[in-house]
């Protein structure tokens, strides 16, 4: 129940990834999130995270993300978050007070 469901992992190339983790991304699975993260921004140059099968996502994975796309600007890799519901995301952005880090 607490467990992170599955994350599905495509190559794309030689430098490419995409991560597919379903479920609900939070504090109860922040650890394994953050080990998948970061083996496959280690391995690829390029990391794409798609959050369609995400059916929730509280302040700490948030954090694990946007920590990562820090990280990928300092390092010179390429990182895109793509999550599918954009209201759901705007909401949870607006509670957590990410969206004013994301308008300026």
């Amino acid at each position: 129940m607490n467990e992170i469901p599955a994350i599905t992992k495509t190559v794309l190339g030689n430098s490419s990834v995409q991560l597919l983790p379903g479920g609900e991304l939070s504090i109860k699975n922040a650890e394994k999130l953050k080990k998948a993260l970061l083996e496959a921004f280690e391995e690829y140059s390029e990391l794409t995270v798609q959050l369609s099968q995400t059916v929730r996502i509280d302040i700490t994975a948030l954090q694990l993300l946007f920590s990562l796309k820090k990280l990928s600007l300092k390092s010179g890799k390429r990182l895109e978050l793509d999550f599918e519901d954009e209201d759901y995301l705007a909401g949870v952005l607006e509670h957590s007070g990410f969206d004013k880090l994301l308008a300026g």
